[in-house]
C-alpha cells in the first residue's frame, strides 16, 4: 500500500503515517484498538473478491462448522485461510499465474470493524469476472456465503462499478 498507494500521492493529499494501520498476525487486537482510540473509522474502502469476500472475509472452508449472520457480522481481526479461487484469482492477477508465490493465508479486518466505520466504499471494476459479484452485492440476500452482503443494511454504503462489470452475464460454454 505504500509503494503502490501512498507514495504515489503529492504530499499533501497523503494519510498521516500515524493514521496508516495494516493488521498484524502476531497482535490481532492492535488494530480495533487503535481504532476504537480515534472514535472510529471515517470511511471503509475496499474491494470485493470473485466470491463476495471483504477484505478477505471470506466464507468459512468448513464442512463441520458453519457461521450464523450475527457470527460472521461481529467478527473480528483474524488470520484465515483463503479459498482456493482466491489463491487462483490473486496469483493470475499479481505472481504471473504462479499460485506457489501466493500465501494460503490472509490477515483480515473484523467484519465488526468495517460495519463500524461511517461510510463504506467499495469498488468492484474487475470485469467478467467480478459480474456475479456485483449482481450478488447489490441483489442478494444477506449470507455469510457472500460476505459483500453484509454490507446492503449500512447507512451509508455505496458500490461503484464500471460498464463492463455491470454488463449482463451471457454464459459462454463454447457449446
Amino acid at each position: 500500500m505504500r509503494r503502490v498507494l501512498f507514495e504515489q500521492l503529492d504530499d499533501n493529499l497523503r494519510i498521516p503515517e500515524d493514521q496508516v494501520h495494516f493488521p498484524n498476525p502476531l497482535r490481532l487486537d492492535d488494530i480495533s484498538k487503535a481504532i476504537g482510540a480515534v472514535g472510529g473509522v471515517d470511511t471503509c474502502y475496499g474491494g470485493i473478491g470473485y466470491h463476495g469476500h471483504v477484505a478477505f472475509n471470506e466464507p468459512e472452508i468448513s464442512r463441520w462448522y458453519r457461521p450464523s449472520i450475527d457470527e460472521f457480522r461481529n467478527s473480528k481481526t483474524r488470520v484465515v485461510q483463503l479459498a482456493p479461487d482466491s489463491i487462483v484469482m490473486n496469483s493470475i492477477r499479481n505472481t504471473g499465474g504462479d499460485s506457489t508465490h501466493f500465501p494460503p493465508l490472509g490477515v483480515t479486518l473484523g467484519m465488526s470493524d468495517i460495519l463500524a466505520a461511517r461510510r463504506i466504499r467499495m469498488y468492484c471494476p474487475g470485469g467478467a469476472w467480478q459480474r456475479h459479484a456485483v449482481r450478488i452485492a447489490c441483489l442478494g440476500e444477506e449470507d455469510v456465503d457472500y460476505p459483500v452482503t453484509l454490507l446492503q443494511n449500512h447507512s451509508d454504503y455505496v458500490l461503484y462499478t464500471d460498464m463492463e462489470t455491470a454488463a449482463p452475464i451471457i454464459p459462454n460454454l463454447g457449446l
